[in-house]
């Protein structure tokens, strides 16, 4: 089912293009997404993660209640990649309890980027998270290898029972035909399910996934303004223009 957040549709509709902020300070931080906000663009991901002062509540909320004065019509989502999934800090299922749990108490983020296999039993704090006010993404990241089309399958219909929003795979290609294989099970999976899907085959071999992301059901994705939070990420910018003029070739505008 797609979900509208400040206006914006996600799922069955042209792609959101998102723009992730990876400073380490506050300033850079704040600064980052006034930018992207002056640029028009759909949505903001906060990379947590990154940030130097992550294990101060205090610092943390006044960032969280800065993001939310700025994106007031920009969907914000708000992540914290842990080391196995390619990010910047090692948290126990415990602490990522606490962390997600304190930053859904701040009602800044429309969105929080829960990774799949970070916590034993992730129901109750989704449950938490929603009772917050906040949206969920379950995500699930390799920056290795792709899977094969029907262990992605397979991923994606695990990762839909435990009550999340939105479902997001992304999968390090090792040929170009890795792509098509990460785009087609996801098609497959969004023709018989009814949860919005991000699918990003990641690097230079992927790219085509982030231009054609409507056309094998992929509801958002990611592009840069400055600095990339993951491998092949276009400029923001371009692909938003990008997307959109694809849009309206389907729509035969």
């Amino acid at each position: 089912m797609p979900i509208i957040i400040k206006g914006k549709l996600i799922g069955n509709s042209s792609p959101l293009v998102c723009v992730p902020i990876t400073s380490t300070g506050s300033i850079e931080i704040l600064a980052s997404a006034k930018e992207a906000v002056r640029h028009g663009v759909d949505a903001i991901e906060w990379r947590a993660d990154f940030f130097d002062n992550l294990s101060d509540n205090q610092r943390l909320r006044e960032i969280l209640e800065g993001l939310r004065d700025i994106t007031s019509e920009t969907v914000l989502i708000v992540t914290v990649r842990t080391q196995p999934q390619g990010g910047e800090v090692s948290l126990s299922s415990l602490e990522t309890y606490r962390l997600l749990n304190e930053i859904a108490t701040a009602h800044a983020a429309d969105l929080i980027d829960l990774e799949f296999d970070c916590v034993d039993d992730p129901i109750p704090l989704i449950t938490r998270l929603h009772d917050q006010g906040s949206m969920v993404i379950a995500s699930t990241h390799d920056f290795s290898s792709t899977p094969s089309g029907e262990d992605i399958i397979s991923k994606l219909e695990a990762m839909a029972k435990i009550d999340a929003d939105i479902l997001k795979v992304a999968y390090t290609p090792s040929c170009r035909a890795d792509a098509f294989t990460l785009m087609g099970a996801v098609a497959e999976f969004t023709d018989t399910h009814n949860i919005p899907v991000i699918g990003i085959s990641m690097g230079q071999d992927g790219l085509v996934s982030r231009f054609a992301s409507e056309s094998f059901g992929s509801c958002l994705t990611f592009g840069m303004l400055g600095v990339s939070s993951a491998p092949g990420q276009p400029n923001a910018i371009k692909l938003s223009k990008t997307i959109k003029h694809i849009h309206s070739l389907y729509k035969g505008v």
